[in-house]
């Protein structure tokens, strides 16, 4: 089985069809992607996506929206993970090219390798949760 198609099992096994996701960040300096999700009970899961070439987004606000996610409540956040998909990128097939649907943002990664880590909420705090 090729890579691709291992990492999208490994994906898929998450179930993450519908899952709220908790937040999506780059790191150092794009270089690295995490989009974390909702998983069963207290876990939740990151998929990390390392060594990244390119990585482009579109929000569904409007531009003249005066709504900032960063004040926004758990329950305001409208991105539930809808779609993954990957392919080979076709400058260079060293790297994947990975399209995901997260509701109300749509995504789409060019890297060389992507990771799945599943970890226990309790563990991770979000920028939407109460700093009591």
């Amino acid at each position: 089985m090729d890579k691709i198609k291992i990492i999208q099992k490994v994906i898929e096994d998450t179930d993450y069809w519908d899952a709220r996701v908790f937040d999506c960040k780059t790191l150092y300096f794009g270089d690295e992607v995490h989009v974390i999700f909702e998983g069963e009970g207290t876990q939740i899961y990151t998929i990390k996506f390392i060594n990244c070439y390119k990585v482009t987004y579109k929000n569904s606000f409007a531009p003249d929206t005066r709504m900032k996610v960063r004040n926004m409540s758990k329950g305001q956040l409208g991105y539930f993970m809808q779609d993954i998909s990957m392919e080979k990128y076709e400058d260079d097939e060293e790297f994947i090219e990975c399209s995901l649907n997260l509701s109300i943002m749509t995504m789409n990664v060019v890297c060389k390798d992507i990771l799945v880590e599943k970890l226990d909420k309790k563990n991770s705090s979000f920028f939407w949760e109460d700093e009591q």
